[in-house]
């Protein structure tokens, strides 16, 4: 269906629950081995349990995640799914991964990822038991500099899946794999 011409690193953010790792899954599926999806949600969970959402400490789990992928994308290409929120990440994201680094910004309003929260971490939030969640009492900072806007509060997951496609295809990361 599709081949990768040039690897990439793509972080795909956005606030909690904006459509971040269902649209890496839906990217997964579509390449298969082809790709590695890093799901900061996972990563926190199996590698990263020391660490709090303060500011230093989201950072440090950036880091760490970078530490994971900065050798093994030359090889494959990575979509990451993570919350991002501060520029200075994205920023030291350009800087490593350069034309290989894909900044995708999933545009959904925080009412809309309140009600798609099936954790009730936005609740948790409101009521104080977790501190510095993103888009409560978390700071969230926009880019200027994203490759790719997706609106994923008025599109289902399979329009936005081809509007990164068609990026990539556009950018020349991916070709259609043609049928003869």
């Amino acid at each position: 269906m599709y081949k990768i011409n040039k690897p990439f690193v793509a972080f795909i953010y956005g606030l909690p629950c904006s459509g971040k790792t269902t649209l890496a899954m839906k990217l997964k599926e579509i390449f298969k081995d082809d790709i590695n999806h890093i799901d900061g949600d996972d990563i926190r969970k199996i590698l990263n349990k020391d660490l709090s959402y303060s500011k230093k400490d989201r950072i440090e789990n950036h880091k760490r995640i970078i530490e994971i992928i900065k050798d093994s994308y030359k090889d494959k290409s990575v979509v990451v799914s993570i919350i991002l929120p501060y520029e200075q990440s994205r920023i030291l994201n350009k800087k490593l991964f350069k034309d290989n680094y894909i900044q995708i910004y999933l545009d959904c309003p925080l009412s809309e990822c309140e009600r798609r929260d099936t954790k009730g971490m936005y609740k948790k939030a409101r009521f104080g038991e977790i501190i510095n969640f993103t888009g409560v009492d978390g700071d969230f900072e926009l880019s200027d500099n994203n490759d790719l806007n997706i609106n994923t509060n008025n599109l289902d997951s399979f329009i936005c899946t081809i509007q990164l496609i068609e990026f990539l295809i556009d950018k020349k990361f991916i070709e259609e794999k043609s049928t003869t």
